[in-house]
């Protein structure tokens, strides 16, 4: 799939797995907003039991968490806010606590999707720098 998010990072889901293809996106995913973007785009209505970074190594279970919820989040919103969504694929963290503080259905979906939990005490993107 290609990126969203003009990064130039690629992935693809392979047996349940989110595979990303870095490119010319070094750190693709702790650092690259549009890769994330891209993760998280192609996990909206689906999960990923782990998430592999092509030639750097497989994403710890916070990052795979938090990931996965994002996409669920998105999928969730269902078009009701584009901008919300879109701010979870670049930067679950800032969105998560925007939902959450938002209160009511946003609040809500937070909840529910994951990505509140997932995001809960995690100060930065290093969760989605792979383990070698």
């Amino acid at each position: 799939m290609s990126d969203p998010g003009r990064c130039g990072c690629e992935v693809s889901v392979e047996r349940g797995r989110l595979v990303v293809e870095p490119g010319g996106c070094g750190g693709a995913l702790a650092s690259v907003p549009g890769c994330r973007a891209t993760a998280v785009h192609t996990l909206a209505g689906r999960d990923a039991s782990a998430v592999v970074v092509r030639g750097e190594g497989r994403l710890g279970p916070r990052g795979v968490a938090l990931l996965v919820a994002a996409g669920r989040f998105r999928s969730l919103l269902d078009g009701r806010e584009p901008r919300l969504a879109a701010l979870a694929g670049r930067d679950p963290l800032v969105a998560a606590r925007k939902a959450s503080s938002r209160g009511g259905w946003l609040s809500a979906l937070a909840a529910e999707s994951g990505l509140a939990l997932a995001a809960e005490g995690v100060a930065g993107y290093g969760v989605l720098e792979p383990e070698r």
